[in-house]
């Protein structure tokens, strides 16, 4: 690869029709996902009091989420993702307004407050899995079509370690977190209204004929991919609350936020990086190549014994995550049977979530029983674990949906 093939392979997927505004309403409807969480903790903490009941809403409502993720895209493909847009683009709103008339009271009971938070996560629009499934549909090359799942990976780094956090600092701050909320359930609206609106996602059609009722987990392939991607979801969280614990223990709290914005500052050049290039190998053998950079990239973090050493670490400790996330996506778009790739992706989302649930729960008992530098060592070991999964990943030398 020459040192313009890789630039130019971006400026050749910005010239496909229907990439740019697809992207940039994706963009807009995937904000309101990477605010919901921190929204949710301050709307609760400050109406009750309770970091207990705030954390326990945030867990309920990535629960919730998870579990329903399915559900949605099975919906998006059966009746095209357009009307399953426009529904939940409008009720996941209405839920999130229903939290706020929950916590208005002055003691607000922590049963209504669950139920609606719930219900908020049950309706999340699946704007994420219906994007790959169409990135899949509009670009045919497989060069591209990296470089398309790089650029979603980098947009959600983006989303979830750049802009997010702050946007809704300020407006809870600022303001109120109420408002923060319903800015969330605007900005839900608008997003999902402009997805919809693309012609590329109108143009997928309904899906003919019925599928299994396991829909895509009928691949066995599909289901290591989707193993794989639980574990190394928990490798990616441990990671963060190792980072923050550690820097808390070391009196640099108010530096834990860098730390953090520097493990997206190596995810996003590490998934650039990965979306230029052109491997020989097979989409499977690159995972596992890429697992191998995380489990080196996170080795080192323990010997870290000064902050300034412990930051210069994790940008290289977050170069494998753009392309590891990468990977997952163009497998599961390999893999995915005729009919179910919404879905498909749609499972890839709850592995994810329910791997950072269990990399968080890990990487905290670890630090609290064993001390930071067990926690430090977490990331490393679950980044194995994925690995030593990864051996048996075959992929699909087709891809099942033009």
């Amino acid at each position: 690869m020459t040192a313009t093939e890789g630039p130019a392979r971006y400026v050749r997927l910005a010239r496909v029709p229907g990439v740019l505004s697809l992207g940039a309403a994706s963009a807009v409807a995937r904000l309101p996902l990477g605010m919901t969480g921190l929204a949710l903790l301050l709307l609760v903490q400050v109406r009750t009091g309770s970091y207990q009941q705030a954390g326990a809403a945030v867990g309920c409502f990535a629960l919730a989420s998870a579990a329903g993720s399915p559900a949605r895209g099975r919906l998006a493909d059966r009746f095209a993702p357009v009307p399953v847009l426009l529904v939940t683009g409008v009720a996941q709103p209405v839920a999130l307004v229903g939290v706020v008339v929950a916590t208005a009271s002055a003691r607000p009971h922590p049963a209504p407050v669950l139920l609606a938070v719930a219900l908020a996560g049950l309706l999340v629009p699946p704007v994420g899995p219906v994007s790959r499934a169409v990135w899949q549909r509009l670009v045919t090359a497989p060069d591209l079509a990296r470089a398309a799942f790089a650029l979603d990976s980098l947009l959600l780094q983006l989303i979830f370690y750049v802009v997010a956090p702050p946007v809704v600092a300020v407006l809870a701050t600022s303001a109120d977190p109420a408002v923060a909320v319903i800015a969330i359930a605007v900005l839900t609206v608008i997003g999902n209204v402009a997805v919809a609106a693309s012609p590329a996602v109108r143009s997928v059609p309904r899906r003919r004929g019925s599928v299994h009722l396991l829909g895509p987990l009928t691949e066995p392939r599909l289901i290591v991919v989707l193993l794989t991607s639980t574990v190394a979801a928990a490798a990616f969280a441990a990671l963060e609350v190792a980072v923050a614990s550690a820097a808390v223990s070391r009196g640099a709290t108010g530096a834990s936020g860098l730390l953090l914005a520097l493990i997206g500052v190596g995810s996003i050049a590490g998934g650039l990086f990965y979306g230029a290039r052109s491997p020989a190998v097979s989409m499977a053998a690159q995972y596992r190549r890429w697992l191998v950079v995380l489990a080196m990239g996170t080795a080192p973090l323990v010997v870290a014994t000064t902050t300034p050493v412990l930051g210069v670490l994790l940008v290289a400790a977050g170069l494998a995550i753009g392309p590891v996330s990468t990977s997952q996506f163009t497998l599961v778009g390999e893999l995915a049977p005729t009919g179910t790739l919404t879905e498909a992706f749609t499972w890839l989302f709850s592995a994810a979530l329910g791997g950072t649930a269990l990399g968080s729960y890990l990487a905290g008992t670890a630090t609290q029983q064993y001390g930071v530098e067990i926690a430090l060592a977490l990331p490393c070991a679950l980044a194995l674990a994925t690995l030593g999964l990864a051996v048996a990943v075959r992929g699909a030398s087709t891809t099942p949906e033009p």
